[in-house]
């Protein structure tokens, strides 16, 4: 099985958090055996001009295009976004992975917003071809506060206030991944512990991320 981790910045803060984020997705890829892929912003404007998709969306929704584009080489794709570190002992997320698995994203129960599945760390399979076009196709939330992530959840029946769901069959083929593959700051399970315990840490939502993430790496046993 051919297995890639796929990132992406653009802007100068943005960037600096990946430089700090690519040698922990580096020690993961030889460890795991992935490919580890960081297109440029270039390189995204010609991955969409080839979709014939417009590239002018907020940055976040770009990473359907790009993971559209690499499942042409592989059988998985994990997007990880670019202010996550993985912590050295983190375990290989496929043992997470069924044969009829589509996507696999963690749930986080969020303080504020209820049950939210987090594409911040997204894997993909090609399990239904069509499945990052209706994606893309969920013009609604271009400009919603959780951009693509709001298509997705759209398209799983997902609904976030509520503790029973109805999937559709792109959520029934989703798998709901252990926190500690996105370690997130404002899920009710996070404590003291998160960090130390965790696998995949999320900055999202501290203060100073570059700061944070360096932190994080530097007390890494």
């Amino acid at each position: 099985m051919k297995k890639a981790i796929v990132s992406f910045a653009h802007g100068d803060k943005f960037n600096r958090m990946l430089q700090i984020a690519l040698p922990t997705f580096y020690h993961y890829g030889t460890k795991y055996n992935y490919d580890v892929i960081c297109p440029s912003y270039n390189n995204v404007i010609e991955i969409c001009k080839d979709l014939g998709w417009d590239h002018n969306r907020p940055i976040s929704w770009l990473k359907v295009p790009i993971i559209k584009r690499f499942l042409n080489n592989y059988d998985t794709i994990l997007w990880l976004d670019s202010d996550i570190i993985i912590t050295k002992k983190s375990p290989d997320i496929m043992q997470y992975i069924e044969n009829d698995t589509l996507q696999a994203v963690t749930v986080h129960a969020d303080l504020y917003e209820g049950l939210v599945p987090n594409c911040g760390v997204w894997l993909l399979t090609n399990k239904f071809s069509n499945y990052l076009d209706d994606v893309w196709a969920k013009t609604a939330y271009i400009n919603h506060h959780w951009w693509e992530q709001m298509a997705v959840i759209e398209l799983m029946n997902w609904i976030p206030k509520s503790k029973t769901q109805k999937l559709s069959e792109y959520g029934l083929s989703t798998v709901g991944l252990p926190y500690e593959f996105n370690v997130h700051k404002n899920d009710v399970r996070f404590n003291e512990d998160s960090i130390k315990n965790g696998y995949f840490l999320h900055a999202t939502m501290w203060k100073d991320r570059e700061k944070t993430m360096q932190e994080w790496i530097d007390n890494d046993e």
